[in-house]
């Protein structure tokens, strides 16, 4: 799996290699898109964190800091920066997806539907859909 432009705007996990030298922790930050070196400049210094992370980096890994894309990220604090996407540990990356919950509230009736609703939008779950299924 890769940060690619359909993770756009996602929140995403992952782990780095050079996880001593990068010491954030990168769980649950949202992805903001791909950039070049050159506007990933505005958050990091691509050169420098480049010479510090080569060497526990992947062989095969490019040696050139121009040569990669770098992810721009807004951390849990708010805070935007930019990863090089080499740094990051592919099989550690996880993009969190919504699903859909099913809840069943037995031996209820009719005329607790709006206080259940109630109870889930106080509580910020808006998108919802209360029904009745009938026992035969």
């Amino acid at each position: 799996m890769v940060l690619d432009d359909s993770a756009n705007g996602k929140i995403v996990s992952f782990q780095v290699y050079p996880s001593a030298i990068l010491t954030d922790t990168f769980t649950n930050v949202k992805f903001l898109g791909n950039v070049q070196y050159e506007a990933a400049s505005g958050y990091i210094s691509p050169a420098t964190m480049h010479a510090n992370v080569y060497p526990t980096l992947p062989e095969g890994t490019p040696n050139d800091y121009r040569a990669y894309t770098y992810a721009l990220i807004r951390k849990q604090d708010g805070k935007i920066t930019a990863i090089g996407t080499p740094w990051i540990k592919e099989d550690t990356l996880t993009i969190a997806g919504s699903v859909e919950l099913y809840v069943t509230i037995r031996n209820k009736s009719v005329t607790d539907i709006p206080r259940i609703r109630q109870i889930l939008t106080s509580n910020n779950i808006v998108d919802i859909d209360v029904g009745v299924k009938t026992s035969i």
